[in-house]
């Protein structure tokens, strides 16, 4: 006989068994999901709550309690509005996400899809929800944002700073010769000294621009920290002010790092300064060094490779900050400051500068109890290496010719009356076809080529290597604003000399006397 199946009858089943296996079938399956399943009523209690958001919230019981207190405070507007819209405009399925607090007073972020909840004449009895915590997804997100901040302020400041340093070293070459014409007796020549530090502090601000976004040249060698703190100490103590008290608790035995001892100097004064607005009625500003090593399962296990590090900490007995203002000081051009008071790059730049040199900052501070920040730079590894002693430069009565190429006007005419004034015969050239055509005219030997890097037509290394090759006994000195990893290359693979500007007239006079010390 074939097989029917319409002659099999199922067995009959009491309506209350089969409602009862269902409901824990289904508990089953809500209690062992692997995200978060919860309802609240209409008043924002929960009603239900599955284990697993009792761990993420790590609270003991959440049946009873309104939702709100696992809410961060900021946020409790915001996740109200939410709620009330979606009830109000019965929107059947929402998705939210919103920074949540546990038990334990533990900041993380929940993303959740909710859903309404209607009784059978489809009146509003509650809401219930699957809710994830998307803490790391959030952190990600954060790191790609400012890396993005990073790169295009990095473009803006590269593409200015080469012009703007320029620019600089007119002003700070004019500002000079200003002040040695009028003398210290001369009522003007306070005032050229304040165009020269307004010259300077806008030479740090670009170079805190290209650290922050990891443009500027890094230099690093073998150094100890130690030595670091006490040559800066009298900067320090001179920017905190007579109303801060400095200490500092050096360990004798701190190991060496490898790091660019300028830079490891502005992380200093960067924090020394944001630690002096901190305590605006006086305080203590203590710096400590010591050695240390991070382990496996240390707490910046996922942050620092495991190995020995040099801990360089500066703490303050200031105002301190809130959780959300330390969850965003390194963050480009946030500031706490008024207008015009701060640029928001100090906490930035010392972040991109210890993180470069394979670091960590950790900071830990409670409102009105004062703020630690803590540096943590790998110690050196690599053999000990001694600078050779740079020879004393030979001065001569003796002066030479110099070819001074460089786009920006200004630089020339500052270049020009400085070296003029020091006896050397000057030839000027707006860019390298310029330079190379007006040392084709000169018939006498051109001692030193002075040369920009960045010039339209022709740049500073087309304009060497061929005036070398027609000149081979001439020597050259570069200059630039700024210079990226490209262009940085066949200086570093060749070893040839290089005036980062803005500088001032000693320095390329003592450059340019070490190159060519007996110029005739």
């Amino acid at each position: 006989m074939p097989f029917q199946p319409s002659s099999i009858v199922p067995p009959t089943i009491p309506d209350d068994a089969v409602n009862e296996e269902y409901d824990a079938r289904y508990r089953h399956l809500v209690e062992s999901a692997s995200d978060g399943i919860y309802r609240i009523d209409v008043q924002g209690v929960f009603r239900y709550a599955n284990p697993v958001i009792a761990r993420v919230l790590h609270a003991d019981g959440v049946v009873g309690r309104h939702y709100l207190e696992f809410v961060r405070d900021d946020f409790h507007e915001d996740i109200q509005r939410f709620y009330f819209r979606q009830i109000v405009d019965r929107l059947p399925v929402t998705y939210y996400e919103f920074p949540a607090v546990s038990g334990d007073g533990t900041e993380f972020w929940i993303g959740q899809r909710v859903q309404l909840e209607t009784d059978p004449d489809g009146t509003v009895t509650g809401l219930h929800a699957v809710a994830r915590d998307i803490t790391d997804r959030k952190r990600l997100e954060d790191e790609l944002r400012q890396s993005d901040k990073m790169r295009v302020v990095g473009q803006l400041a590269g593409g200015i700073a080469h012009d703007f340093n320029s620019l600089l070293t007119a002003i700070c070459g004019f500002a000079d010769l200003l002040i040695a014409a009028l003398g210290p007796s001369d009522e003007r020549t306070r005032d050229a000294i304040e165009i020269r530090k307004a010259a300077d502090k806008a030479a740090r601000l670009t170079s805190q621009l290209l650290t922050f976004s990891r443009r500027d040249t890094f230099r690093p060698r073998r150094l100890n920290v130690n030595a670091v703190v006490d040559e800066i100490r009298p900067i320090v103590t001179q920017l905190l002010g007579t109303h801060v008290q400095l200490e500092t608790r050096l360990d004798e035995d701190v190991a060496e790092v490898h790091a660019d001892p300028g830079q490891i100097e502005q992380v200093l004064l960067n924090l020394a300064l944001n630690a002096r607005d901190a305590m605006p009625h006086g305080g203590q500003f203590t710096i400590r060094t010591e050695n240390t090593y991070i382990g496996a399962g240390s707490t910046f296990a996922n942050t620092l490779y495991p190995g020995p590090y040099v801990v360089m900490s500066v703490t303050d007995t200031g105002i301190g900050m809130t959780n959300e203002v330390r969850a965003k000081i390194f963050e480009p051009f946030f500031t706490t400051k008024g207008p015009g008071e701060g640029t928001g790059l100090g906490l930035s730049t010392a972040y991109a500068i210890v993180t470069q040199s394979g670091g960590w900052i950790n900071v830990e501070s409670t409102v009105d109890a004062g703020t630690t920040f803590s540096v943590y730079l790998p110690q050196a590894t690599t053999p000990s290496y001694t600078e050779p002693p740079r020879q004393l430069p030979i001065v001569s009565h003796r002066k030479g010719v110099v070819l001074v190429a460089d786009d920006e006007e200004g630089v020339r005419a500052v270049l020009t009356r400085v070296l003029e004034a020091h006896g050397y015969f000057v030839i000027g050239a707006s860019n390298g076809l310029d330079a190379l055509e007006k040392a084709r005219q000169h018939k006498g030997k051109i001692d030193l080529l002075l040369t920009d890097l960045v010039m339209p037509q022709m740049g500073g290394f087309e304009l060497a290597e061929q005036f070398t090759s027609e000149r081979p006994s001439s020597r050259v000195l570069f200059m630039s604003g700024y210079i990226d990893e490209e262009r940085l290359t066949p200086i570093a693979t060749q070893s040839v000399k290089l005036l980062y500007k803005p500088f001032d007239s000693e320095t390329m006079l003592a450059e340019i006397r070490s190159i060519v010390p007996s110029s005739s």
